[in-house]
């Protein structure tokens, strides 16, 4: 079962698959822009998410960390998952 803020996170990556979101710009969403949230508890929800939804390539979807940028979700098709 998610949390509400993983739920939420969850929600704004999947309508935003495939675009890169950057740190500052997940907060603001997610937490609200007056939002007084450290940057490793999104680290911290965005490795929840990997877990319980299981977003892996074998599952069809990843979940990449970009450095010092943000996060990007990615469908992963299926030759790429063969590979």
């Amino acid at each position: 079962m998610l949390k509400q803020k993983e739920f939420d996170l969850a929600v704004f990556l999947f309508r935003n698959i495939g675009r890169l979101l950057s740190r500052r710009h997940l907060l603001e969403a997610v937490w609200g822009i007056d939002a007084e949230v450290s940057s490793r508890s999104l680290d911290t929800h965005a490795s929840r998410l990997r877990s319980k939804l299981g977003i892996a390539p074998e599952n069809g979807y990843r979940l990449a960390a970009i450095y010092s940028v943000g996060y990007r979700l990615e469908a992963v098709c299926p030759a790429a998952r063969a590979a």
